[in-house]
Parts: structure tokens; C-alpha cells; sequence
């Protein structure tokens, strides 16, 4: 059996952020990859939006419709922002920056499975 730490590891290695250069050369663009969970059971957005709050992150202007919650967040522990999307039953976590730490991911992850909903990374 494969231990939490080690399928944490595993989500947060899915995770990457670089910058590239526009094929004219005239600015660069951020580009991140996500990690991806899903859940079967079903939470409302606001559930995810209030037990978030409620674990030292912020929401920064999320973006809500009935079951898509998407937003900037910021671990108020860590200091780090990342970028959370949720849709129905699904999670993402995308870094925001170079630096996106293993302690951000995991807090992250751990807040998600311990606090609201218990979640599985997609293979």
C-alpha cells in the first residue's frame, strides 16, 4: 500500500510552472500544470469556499457558478499563492510561480482530506 506522504509526493510532482516565450518573441507567457484529484462524493462549492477560510487560506477573487468554484489562493501559513479549480467532482491545484513549495501542496491536500472531502489522485 502506497502511503499518503508518497501520493502527496506523487500529486505534487504532476504539478509544473515555467515561463515561455509567445512564438513572435514579443513577451512571455506563464504556463502551469496542474495536479488532479477527484472525490465521489458531492460538495457544494460553498462548503469548499467556507472550510477553506476557516484553515488559514484566503480566496482571491473567485470565480463561482453552481458546481465550478475557481480561484487564486493564498496559504496564509506559507505565505504562497497557488490557484485552485474546482468542478463537480473534480480538483485541481496549479502553482502560481516557480517557487510552489512541497509544504504548500501537502497543507493543501491534507486541509482538502482532512477538513471537507476525502480525495484521490487521478492516474
Amino acid at each position: 500500500m502506497t502511503s499518503d506522504k508518497t501520493r502527496i509526493s506523487e500529486g505534487y510532482n504532476q504539478t509544473n510552472f515555467e515561463i515561455v516565450e509567445h512564438k513572435s518573441g514579443n513577451y512571455e507567457l506563464p504556463v502551469s500544470k496542474s495536479a488532479r484529484y477527484y472525490t465521489s462524493e458531492n460538495i457544494t462549492i460553498n462548503t469548499y469556499e467556507q472550510k477553506l477560510s476557516n484553515h488559514d487560506y484566503v480566496l482571491i477573487s473567485p470565480y463561482k457558478e453552481q458546481n465550478y468554484l475557481s480561484s487564486k489562493i493564498l496559504d496564509c501559513e506559507t505565505n504562497e499563492f497557488f490557484h485552485l479549480k474546482i468542478i463537480k467532482h473534480k480538483i485541481q491545484i496549479f502553482p502560481k510561480n516557480e517557487d510552489f513549495s512541497f509544504e504548500t501542496f501537502e497543507r493543501i491536500v491534507q486541509c482538502i482530506n482532512k477538513n471537507i472531502v476525502n480525495i484521490q489522485l487521478e492516474d
